[in-house]
């Protein structure tokens, strides 16, 4: 009796040992999880800071923007005041016509600038309408990228969670099955 009674206790002893080295195994395996965890909260961090220099860029491009339109407002009103030029250069030819060839070559050199003006504007609203197309580009961008952050982390952590609940079930029931053990090991001693 006494030789089962201490082969029940090696048997207790070892399952103790086993356990304790699952405890270890598992208390390892949390610091895994915990360090994946902050190198994810990292990532997301980093994906926020980029985040918010898209939106300095974007900010910084729509001040650009409203320079361009007020550049082509004051553009516009040089091309009124050129107008109001030639219109009164118009009434100075027929009261002053030896200056009239003089007045041609101002003219002509009036209508080259327009002609310039209306290409520079033109030019404006093109480099305007690729600037949108970026600005779209940019925001699906960071639409996909959080939206695709946020699904990681989650699935990430349920599958955590799924592992750590079997391991503690686990445990819990190795644990019930070696106090029942040592309990009737006890019986058997007094008894």
């Amino acid at each position: 009796m006494e030789k089962q009674m201490l082969k029940i206790l090696l048997e207790l002893q070892k399952d103790m040992k086993e356990t304790k080295n699952d405890i270890r195994e598992l208390r390892s395996e949390q610091k895994e999880t915990k360090a994946d965890v902050s190198s994810i909260r990292t990532d997301l961090s980093d994906t926020k800071a980029d985040v918010s220099s898209i939106r300095t860029d974007l900010s910084d491009t729509k001040a650009d923007v409203s320079s361009i339109r007020t550049d082509l407002s004051d553009t516009k009103a040089d091309v009124f005041s050129i107008r109001t030029d030639l219109s009164d250069t118009k009434a100075d030819v027929s009261s002053i016509r030896t200056d009239l060839s003089d007045t041609k070559a101002d003219v002509s050199s009036i209508r080259t600038d327009l002609s310039d003006t209306k290409a520079d504007v033109s030019s404006i609203r093109t480099d305007l309408s690729d600037t949108k197309t970026d600005v779209k580009t940019i925001k699906e961008t960071v639409n996909r990228i959080e939206a695709s952050q946020a699904e990681e982390v989650i699935s990430l952590l349920k599958l955590t969670k799924k592992k750590s609940d079997f391991e503690v079930e686990y445990l819990n029931t190795r644990m019930t099955d070696i106090d029942k053990r040592v309990f009737n090991l006890e019986n058997q001693v007094e008894g």
